[in-house]
């Protein structure tokens, strides 16, 4: 069963974040979200969360720990292929006033592409943590 739980995800990180979003944050993006504890996490706080990722397993496992979070109203699903952004059906839609950036960019080829078509899609942060 896939579960939500708070006990794996990163205190700092999490307290980083807080302490930038302010009130006024009302949507983020996860990119490259994987199962979503963060995404979860940041619906269950009241934000309107698109979680992105490639994997349509990990986009379920989402879905499904959204559910039992009771936040699926709060918290959507999209594909995205990073190595093809900006290609036809390869896009993020929208603005967001936040956009997270975990753990995937010291994977990206070509990190600078990504950010600058990624960099649209935020009207106020984006978040980017690399190991």
């Amino acid at each position: 069963m896939i579960r939500y739980d708070t006990e794996h995800l990163d205190p700092e990180r999490i307290g980083f974040v807080k302490s930038h979003l302010g009130p006024d944050v009302k949507t983020i993006a996860d990119i490259a979200s994987g199962g979503g504890k963060y995404s979860v996490y940041f619906a269950r706080q009241g934000h309107e969360v698109t979680a992105y990722d490639y994997s349509p397993e990990l986009l379920k496992t989402v879905k499904v720990r959204a559910r039992h979070a009771g936040v699926d109203e709060r918290l959507t699903e999209k594909k995205l292929d990073l190595t093809k952004i900006g290609k036809p059906g390869n896009k993020l839609s929208g603005k967001y006033d936040a956009v997270f950036m975990f753990d995937i960019l010291e994977h990206m080829t070509d990190d600078v592409g990504v950010l600058k078509k990624i960099r649209p899609h935020t009207s106020r942060i984006l978040f980017i943590n690399v190991p």
